[in-house]
């Protein structure tokens, strides 16, 4: 009798082999490349880095008849930590090529603890991105409140007018500092932005404390001096806190952006 186990080694090893075509590594690919296409753990057509930590996606955006993919990276290491925008391109998207890290954090600039997550926009030949820059701070001047959090968050500007979105500037200064006055936020990050009526519009993912996940809305003419609207949505309902079995319940209080 063949097992489950037997049976989907099997079906894995017909589909490993449907997929790649071969059992031998193809021209100008290494042993390695090939194990790694053959691993049925591995995705054959989502699209990963070479090595080490991804999570979010950022910015895609259709520019100079390709498609660009960015997303959260570490550089340096398979775990969280010094959190960059990697980048890639497609004709498809299904067949990427990874071009060198777009953005990394800043040493002394608004974005020094980390690179996270954001949108992109083109107007005419220069793309803008727009995304949280974190730094370390203190727990007072906190906006990320998960325990004892000192990371302050702030939105972030750059652009390029390079058209393979290869070479980025960075402005040296956030363009929205800080979240509303009087706002005791759990999280101020991932800015979303679109066009409407001669008008930029921003979202950013945010939270009220003991209120729960909320969204904020600003607009701007230029994308560098953006005035706060109001919340666009969120909960009504007051929320007691508690303590969660898996971390802390407050981390489920504070909304993040979709990118995609």
């Amino acid at each position: 009798m063949t097992t489950r186990r037997v049976f989907l080694s099997l079906a894995t090893s017909v589909t490993a082999a449907a997929v790649l075509g071969h059992s031998m590594p193809p021209q100008g690919e290494t042993a390695s490349e090939a194990k790694l296409a053959a691993d049925p753990m591995r995705p054959q057509f989502h699209l990963m880095p070479a090595a080490n930590w991804m999570n979010d996606p950022n910015g895609p955006i259709w520019f100079n008849r390709r498609y660009h993919m960015f997303c959260q990276y570490n550089p340096h290491a398979a775990v969280w930590g010094d959190m960059s925008w990697a980048h890639a391109v497609s004709p498809d998207m299904m067949h990427w090529t990874h071009l060198p890290v777009a953005m990394t954090p800043t040493p002394g600039g608004p974005d020094a603890y980390g690179v996270f997550t954001g949108s992109c926009f083109a107007v005419d030949r220069r793309v803008y991105a727009i995304y949280t820059g974190t730094v370390q701070s203190t727990p007072e001047k906190a906006t990320l409140h998960d325990e004892h959090s000192t990371i302050r968050e702030s939105q972030c500007l750059a652009y390029s007018d390079d058209p393979e979105l290869i070479h980025w500037t960075k402005l040296p200064e956030p363009v929205i500092a800080a979240p509303p006055a009087g706002m005791n936020v759990t999280g101020f990050r991932d800015p979303s932005i679109w066009k409407q009526d001669g008008w930029y519009y921003m979202t950013v993912g945010s939270g009220m404390v003991k209120q729960g996940g909320c969204v904020l809305l600003y607009r701007s003419r230029d994308l560098k001096h953006w005035t706060w609207l109001h919340k666009l949505t969120g909960r009504k309902r007051r929320i007691r806190w508690r303590r969660a079995r898996c971390g802390s319940a407050r981390s489920s209080l504070r909304w993040m952006a979709a990118m995609y």
